[in-house]
């Protein structure tokens, strides 16, 4: 986190316990406040403000449920529930440091899906009922691999052709 960040986090507070009353402010009154009084840290952070809100988003629509065509008017994921969009796989850089990269589910090959279970944390639910869908999806196309590491688009596409 920047320092503009962590300054502006830090008026922020100041400014919420400065505003906060007894009858408390609705969430627009609030950021209404934070804006007048945080007005040069809101702009001195401007650039990491935006990155944090796209990551955001990001996050949000790369979780939201994946639909994939099959060409015949079909979604290939339409059987499994809980497919999310993109998910965030390990990768590791020439140089050895270990990144996070987000890739398009149906892009995902059998092993980073295999891996993406492995390293998901579970804060909520239990791993075999958080990604029920998920793991479905893949018992189901394992068979249909091969001895390849193809993706999950492959796999469906072999599962669901006529034989």
């Amino acid at each position: 986190m920047s320092k503009q960040v962590i300054e502006l986090r830090r008026s922020i507070k100041e400014t919420m316990t400065a505003v906060g009353g007894t009858n408390g402010l609705s969430r627009n009154e609030l950021l209404s406040e934070i804006r007048n009084r945080c007005a040069k840290q809101i702009e001195a952070a401007r650039s990491d403000l935006e990155a944090i809100a796209l990551g955001k988003l990001l996050n949000e629509i790369g979780g939201s449920k994946c639909s994939m065509p099959n060409g015949q008017g079909l979604d290939l994921f339409g059987n499994y529930s809980g497919i999310p969009m993109s998910i965030a796989i390990q990768k590791v850089r020439q140089d050895g440091r270990r990144i996070w990269e987000r890739k398009l589910t149906h892009k995902c090959t059998i092993s980073e899906l295999t891996d993406w279970f492995e390293a998901s944390p579970s804060p909520r639910k239990s791993r075999s009922t958080r990604h029920a869908g998920m793991r479905r999806l893949l018992n189901d196309i394992q068979p249909f691999a091969g001895s390849g590491d193809i993706s999950l688009e492959e796999a469906l596409k072999r599962k669901e052709a006529p034989e």
